[in-house]
């Protein structure tokens, strides 16, 4: 029995106890139960084949316990949501937050900044297409891009538009339902790199918004760059991985046909992790070759869309139609834990003070299994779970005690 199922009945025994008790106190006070009524009773009566007694409801589907937090082991930290920023439209962007104001972008086709401590909104940016990227920050500058490759760049106070740059084309020609997110601006430098679905990639002056490159990867690009030591690594939507050089945007590497990438790739070390789509994989690059070190294979044809988090020689991932997440040995691939999330896992972990963050959402619409996890990194054992009410595609972030995570319903909830 998963830790999923055990709170449920946990639950649902607590939900029976209360309608027999409030039974029992109708009976006693001489009130009429409808059950007793004739046409109940004839209809319950009627001959039927034997059936097998249904299992209790599930209380997470119907989202009745929504918004609570299920303890499993250790001590409580996080009590429940402290309030909701509702946008209009789904958010698949992951929340940043920087001296108490939480950053996040729409699908309403809005950039907002939340107050942290109460969830008001400061400001709002109207963007010209669906905002489904993870802004980045410099001290005084925000940038985000649009789903038509618009990158923009505002006061980050105000929210006053700085400079703006058209990608060349205006028009999305990689369309997939299963496709949740845009490449997000990466800082390195005085250059802001980004990846756009027109087969360009493009390194842009961030004071100016002036193009200074761009590369022709001859696909589209939804994932988010890596940057490491002079080097940007990009993974496409077809599945080629190129690694180019930061200032001149020349080719130093490229391994072809690895899987389709939607997921982000990271470097730690000497090597490179991404997961892929349609090659159900993880992969360990090697970071001045890109020769492949190791890969690890889902137990179906499931997508790895979450940018992996390494530390301290463990990479955490998760996965969508197995609906895991596991700890391999950075090394070598091997699996050092894994658990069941009940659900699908296409957001990234967090990794913040040794507790292993989870947002899950079932990719079709007629489920409710949704749910936040708080992971011992060292065991996999379940320190807490909660039950939300949409799906989460985008990631958890953690700041000044407080759980920020964004749905497809368009809420921010801020967990404290």
């Amino acid at each position: 029995m998963t830790r999923v199922k055990r709170a449920q009945l946990f639950l649902t025994s607590l939900a029976i106890v209360f309608v027999l008790s409030a039974c029992a106190g109708k009976e006693e006070a001489g009130e009429t139960s409808l059950v007793m009524e004739p046409e109940t009773v004839q209809a319950t009566t009627t001959k039927e084949p034997p059936a097998q007694e249904p299992e209790p409801p599930a209380p997470v589907e119907e989202n009745t316990n929504y918004g609570k937090i299920v303890q499993l082991i250790g001590e409580q930290t996080l009590t429940g949501i402290q309030w909701t920023f509702s946008t209009g439209g789904p958010i698949h962007a992951t929340p940043v937050i920087e001296n108490g104001i939480v950053y996040v972008g729409s699908n309403d086709k809005n950039m907002y900044a939340v107050l942290a401590e109460t969830g008001e909104m400061k400001w709002k940016f109207p963007a010209d297409a669906e905002v489904r990227t993870t802004v980045s920050l410099d001290e005084q500058t925000l940038y985000f891009a649009d789903a038509l490759g618009h990158m923009y760049a505002l006061n980050k106070e105000n929210g006053e538009l700085k400079w703006q740059f058209t990608a060349d084309g205006d028009e999305r020609t990689t369309k997939d339902e299963w496709d949740y997110f845009d490449s997000s601006p990466v800082i390195a430098g005085e250059l802001v790199y980004y990846g756009t679905d027109n087969n360009y990639f493009y390194a842009l002056n961030r004071s100016t918004g002036d193009e200074v490159w761009k590369y022709n990867l001859e696909y589209a690009t939804h994932s988010t760059p890596a940057y490491d030591n002079g080097v940007i690594y990009i993974a496409t939507w077809f599945g080629d991985f190129f690694a180019l050089d930061a200032k001149t945007g020349k080719l130093r590497w490229v391994k072809n046909r690895l899987g389709s990438f939607q997921g982000s790739p990271v470097v730690a070390g000497d090597k490179i992790y991404v997961g892929s789509r349609d090659g159900a994989c993880i992969y360990a690059l090697d970071i001045k070759t890109g020769e492949k070190v190791w890969n690890h294979k889902s137990g179906k044809m499931s997508w790895y869309v979450s940018r992996p988090v390494v530390q301290d020689g463990v990479l955490y991932s998760g996965s969508s139609d197995d609906k895991e997440v596991l700890a391999l040995d950075a090394e070598t691939g091997e699996v050092r834990w894994k658990i069941d999330a009940d659900s699908h896992v296409n957001s990234n972990p967090l990794l913040v003070d040794n507790v292993l963050y989870v947002n899950t959402g079932f990719a079709y619409k007629n489920k409710h299994d949704d749910y936040i996890y708080a992971i011992d990194p060292a065991t996999g054992e379940t320190f807490w779970m909660m039950t939300m009410d949409s799906p989460m595609y985008a990631s958890p972030a953690y700041a000044d005690n407080r759980l920020f995570v964004a749905a497809e319903n368009g809420n921010l909830y801020a967990i404290k």
